[in-house]
């Protein structure tokens, strides 16, 4: 839903699959951006880069990915974007407002 967002046609709460409400009302914590740095499967915890533990019933690890981009004359100049990302796109829409 990139596009989406880039195009005015959706903002952040619409491109989120699910609602804030769904991860409280199952305990859910979503923590975004944090990189694990142990992970004691057996004890059910993990350790955080600023050293904080947490422990989990049930944990899901979203590594994310990154896509390639084939190397190609112009691609650094003004104005050349890609959009694979959140970041990516608003910086892609902040150019186009401009």
């Amino acid at each position: 839903m990139i596009s989406d967002l880039v195009s005015g046609k959706a903002d952040l709460q619409k491109m989120k699959c699910k609602n804030d409400d769904f991860f409280a009302k199952y305990g859910t914590e979503v923590r975004i951006n944090k990189k694990v740095t142990a992970l004691n499967i057996s004890e059910k915890t993990l350790t955080l880069e600023d050293g904080e533990k947490v422990s989990y019933d049930k944990l899901l690890l979203a590594t994310g990915g990154k896509p390639f981009v084939p190397k190609m004359e112009g691609q650094e100049k003004d104005g050349v974007f890609t959009f694979t990302t959140l970041s990516d796109a608003q910086r892609l829409a902040a150019k186009l407002i401009a």
